[in-house]
């Protein structure tokens, strides 16, 4: 969810309450996290 992830973070087009992000959790241990950011210049 948007809500949980940093303002950089590129919003879903199709669910704005979702994000291009992801955090890979093994065994109760997060181990990498990424996600597309935002690419705006303006």
């Amino acid at each position: 969810p948007m809500v949980k992830r940093p303002f950089y973070t590129h919003p879903d087009p199709a669910d704005p309450a979702s994000s291009y992000s992801f955090d890979l959790i093994f065994r109760g241990v997060e181990l990498v996290t990424g996600g597309q950011r935002l690419h705006r210049y303006d």
